[in-house]
């Protein structure tokens, strides 16, 4: 699989060699996407920020022993979401079959609908509603794919499936989406982009 080198992936390397100011800039840097996707799982900001916090605390303690990183966000959405879903085991005793079906949230913060135009909040609104219609994994696909931008190579590692599954998984989605909107595909995605934006 070919993944391209983020950005921050000399951080990765500093990080591993103990320097404590990668690390924190490490953890800056990503902590805003690890929440908002840990919010969409959990509606609970303690245990999210406490799995976050416990996640670094385990890199700081095993960097030694953590693989060469070139895509650190997705590396790092691949922990959150395993710790996540092994609090969830714990906390209910579920199934990993029941995991998989755990709702995932898709409501947008205030900030980030376009409020200066009734227009744009009615078309939020209409594609808000349609999008937790979609199944939980539909949504995380969604999610992760267009309000993320994270790639179909690195969705496949973050949900545990092949990139050709991650393609349909992506067609089937935006398939129901079209159908619950009754719009196009293209128009469906400029909705989607306006929305993140």
């Amino acid at each position: 699989m070919s993944i391209i080198q983020s950005d921050d992936a000399p951080l990765w390397k500093e990080f591993r060699r103990a320097d404590m100011d990668a690390f924190r800039s490490l953890y800056f840097i990503h902590f805003p996407h690890l929440y908002e996707y840990g919010m969409r799982f959990l509606k609970d900001e303690e245990l999210v920020k406490d799995s976050i916090h416990d996640l670094f605390v385990k890199l700081w303690e095993t960097k030694g022993n953590l693989a060469d990183v070139t895509a650190v966000r997705p590396y790092l959405l691949v922990a959150l979401r395993s710790m996540l879903f092994n609090q969830l085991r714990k906390g209910k005793r579920m199934k990993m079959v029941d995991i998989e079906h755990q709702p995932f949230q898709m409501i947008f913060s205030f900030e980030q609908e376009l409020i200066n135009k009734e227009q744009s909040i009615e078309k939020s609104h209409k594609l808000s509603e349609a999008l937790n219609q979609l199944t939980p994994r539909q949504k995380e696909f969604i999610f992760l794919r267009y309000f993320e931008e994270v790639s179909y190579e690195d969705i496949s590692v973050i949900m545990n499936m092949s990139v050709k599954a991650a393609y349909k998984l992506n067609a089937r989605s935006l398939e129901a989406l079209r159908n619950i909107l009754n719009t196009s595909i293209p128009a469906l995605i400029i909705l989607l982009h306006s929305l993140k934006h």
